[in-house]
């Protein structure tokens, strides 16, 4: 896509956080047992993200448990992300690089539907180009973690590449219109792939305000 430069976005760590949703106090489950915390229903399905391992995809390399529902998550992390590159490498705005980089993203998302979850969290910030010019996937396991977000008290992804659909269910990502489940609905990533590229060859975001 553009010369090879090592020196250019090395590997980093990136490291997010966020809170889970808590239960109301003194709630129980239907067997009359407590409630286990969200925070350690997050924590125990994102280790499982440990498990993937893809040229498109950023690894996941740790991820703590804090006080008070705090999550905080280490993952494999660039520099240059996908409206970053292409303001600085025109390249990726031609039909071939654009193309490229599209295949990669595709491919990453593919490997998310077979291990059973969507990525539900597109944006040009997600999108990570690595020194060799090669399109990875970042914080893409939110959605799966959070068990279709039904553990967290905010809404996944940014709302200007979020799927119509979704936003017709008032933000909700299970259930409804659009075949959603637990494991999510690939239409979703598409829509928002949809828009990230066609914001990149215009040069400017569509849904800015």
């Amino acid at each position: 896509m553009y010369p090879a430069n090592p020196k250019l976005g090395l590997a980093h760590l990136g490291a997010s956080t966020f809170f889970a949703s808590a239960h109301p106090s003194e709630s129980c489950g239907s067997n009359g047992l407590p409630l286990t915390p969200n925070s350690i229903r997050i924590y125990g399905r994102a280790r499982a993200l440990h498990l993937i391992n893809h040229p498109h995809l950023c690894s996941y390399v740790d991820i703590h448990r804090g006080k008070h529902e705090r999550i905080m998550v280490i993952q494999e992390y660039y520099l240059l992300n996908i409206w970053t590159a292409a303001e600085k490498y025109p390249e990726i705005r031609i039909p071939h690089g654009l193309a490229q980089v599209a295949h990669q993203v595709i491919q990453g998302l593919v490997y998310l539907n077979n291990f059973g979850t969507v990525n539900c969290n597109l944006s040009p910030d997600n999108i990570l180009i690595d020194p060799y010019g090669q399109a990875k996937l970042y914080n893409y396991g939110l959605y799966y973690m959070t068990e279709a977000g039904t553990a967290v008290s905010f809404p996944l992804g940014s709302i200007q590449y979020t799927a119509p659909e979704i936003l017709l269910q008032g933000g909700s990502q299970e259930g409804g219109a659009g075949g959603a489940t637990v494991s999510g609905n690939p239409a979703w990533d598409v829509w928002s792939l949809g828009v990230i590229l066609v914001e990149v060859i215009l040069g400017y975001s569509l849904f800015s305000r």
